[in-house]
């Protein structure tokens, strides 16, 4: 876990005139590529790095839904292309989102996945079949679209009755099933916690995101189970 200071770590995503989230984008997958750099020598045979960022789909479309109502945006770059700064994966990421992050865009992708629901073949075939092939089909594009997830619940507020009694907040997600790591982030009381759960034993990404981040000039305090 990365414990910043709320305030600071905006401040520099401002500095750069991007959205926290898109900040964080940016410094992680930067870190994806220095790992990369160092374990892929040839630049021929290492891979796009792209983030998969939930989106609240609530506001765009008047939601009140208690269940999820998300859809995905996949920002990356290619590593093969060059190398890249924070600064321009910030605009790259930033844009992309944008471009992406539209209500017709995603109405476009909701209103595909509606038809294939009504299609009559599959009203009709058995339950176990189909969990077997929904199973198939997330194995295939699910968490394989990006490097991991990174969702970030913005800032928390709790009724004033609980303030006094909550002292800190995170939000972590599952590992992934064929990925190494999925970062959650969440802001509460001036802090924005970064958690990192991953399904390897060694912290490979967590270091250099450190390195990015001392780099930076922002002053985490960070917590974990390895020393």
């Amino acid at each position: 876990t990365f414990i910043f200071d709320s305030d600071e770590l905006y401040v520099k995503a401002k500095s750069y005139g991007v959205t926290v989230t898109a900040y964080l984008s940016a410094l992680l997958a930067k870190a994806c590529l220095n790992v990369q750099e160092i374990q892929v020598k040839n630049p021929k045979w290492r891979k796009p790095v792209k983030i998969i960022v939930p989106v609240n789909l609530r506001p765009m479309f008047k939601s009140e839904t208690l269940r999820n109502f998300v859809f995905i945006s996949t920002p990356g770059v290619d590593p093969r292309l060059g190398e890249y700064t924070i600064s321009e994966l910030c605009g790259i990421f930033t844009n992309q989102m944008k471009l992406q992050i539209t209500e017709k865009n995603f109405a476009s992708r909701i209103s595909t996945n509606v038809q294939s629901e009504k299609s009559m073949i599959l009203k009709l075939a058995p339950l176990f079949l189909k969990n077997i092939v929904m199973k198939l089909i997330f194995n295939a594009v699910g968490d394989r679209t990006g490097c991991f997830t990174l969702s970030n619940l913005g800032v928390v507020k709790l009724p004033e009755a609980l303030e006094n009694h909550v002292k800190r907040m995170d939000f972590v997600l599952g590992a992934q099933t064929y990925g190494a790591y999925n970062v959650g982030v969440l802001t509460y009381a001036g802090k924005a916690n970064i958690n990192i759960i991953r399904n390897i034993k060694e912290p490979i990404l967590e270091k250099a995101f450190y390195d990015i981040v001392k780099a930076e000039g922002l002053h985490p305090i960070i917590e974990g189970n390895q020393r």
